[in-house]
């Protein structure tokens, strides 16, 4: 899970020890046009297809994602591996909200015992599925957790 750990630190803004500090995000600005996608959920083949179809009717429009990148899908991994390839110093811009599903994998990274009935059944198999690691197996049936 180490390497899914980088992903989401990188992903909040807390890079590890040997990677630079994200630089801050520009967002539109207030009465500019811009494009909202929410509910990635994993899938990359829809991420991709959303380019296309932003860079053929809406080229240079700044691009705010609503979050809830990762789970359900089978590719949470690839989804956040291409929104972390867009800088968000470029043209357009690409803003990065985080949804309630990455909430949900953060609070589980914290604390595994916790918080793994929940996110695990709310499509967080998937995202494990797409790092190549296996979902524990201890406490997912424990009605309390």
């Amino acid at each position: 899970m180490d390497y899914m750990r980088g992903f989401v630190r990188r992903m909040r803004g807390r890079a590890e020890p040997d990677l630079p500090q994200a630089p801050p995000v520009r967002g539109p600005m207030p009465g500019q046009p811009f494009i909202a996608v929410g509910d990635v959920h994993g899938r990359a083949d829809l991420l991709i297809e959303i380019d296309r179809l932003i860079e053929a009717d809406h080229a240079g429009w700044p691009v705010v994602f609503l979050g809830d990148y990762v789970d359900r899908g089978e590719e949470s991994r690839k989804v956040l591996e291409l929104l972390m390839s867009v800088s968000p110093e470029g043209t357009p811009s690409v803003t990065c909200l985080m949804g309630n599903h990455e909430r949900m994998m953060l609070d589980f990274l914290d604390d595994p015992s916790e918080r793994a009935r929940r996110w695990l059944r709310n499509g967080g198999l998937q995202t494990l599925a797409s790092f190549g690691v296996a979902p524990p197996s201890a406490g997912l049936d424990d009605p309390r957790r």
